[in-house]
């Protein structure tokens, strides 16, 4: 059994929660009140049918909080935990785009130069494509992975 899962909305939704930014300044030596946030993730998990997500929030470099909520997997009930891997699809494909458009407005990434500037030991052929092209899908490269 197939169950689409909706991680776009639900992780922008997560984003708008507040948090208070000083207990995310002092994480590390008080317990941060998520109680707004596991709300949210749960209300956004219910509104879209999701069966499941974990959530995470980092700040600097210090993990302040990680939970899962609902089900991995609906035939088993086998629970979502702060460590269960999701097969995101596409989905990265977005996040990829908004990070190499602020990049490139930054001057930090010509879009339009060969990815071989910017990646290393690619193969040939495909170190002359853009990121522009990667993007935009006109680099002429097909997905070859197989569908389960």
């Amino acid at each position: 059994m197939r169950v689409k899962l909706s991680f776009v909305p639900l992780s922008l939704a997560l984003l708008s929660v507040p948090l208070p930014p000083a207990s995310l300044a002092f994480a590390q030596q008080q317990r941060v009140d998520v109680t707004q946030l596991e709300k949210v993730t749960l209300e956004e998990l219910k509104e879209t049918n999701t069966p499941g997500a974990a959530v995470a929030v980092v700040s600097g470099d210090r993990l302040v909080f990680a939970k899962g909520f609902g089900v991995a997997n609906i035939e088993t009930g086998a629970p979502v935990t702060p460590d269960t891997l999701f097969r995101v699809g596409s989905v990265t494909k977005m996040f990829t785009a908004a990070v190499l458009v602020t990049l490139a407005e930054q001057g930090q990434i010509n879009l339009d130069e060969p990815i071989s500037k910017y990646v290393k030991m690619l193969n040939p052929k495909l170190s002359l494509v853009t990121a522009y092209q990667l993007m935009s899908h006109t680099a002429g490269m097909t997905d070859e992975s197989p569908s389960d």
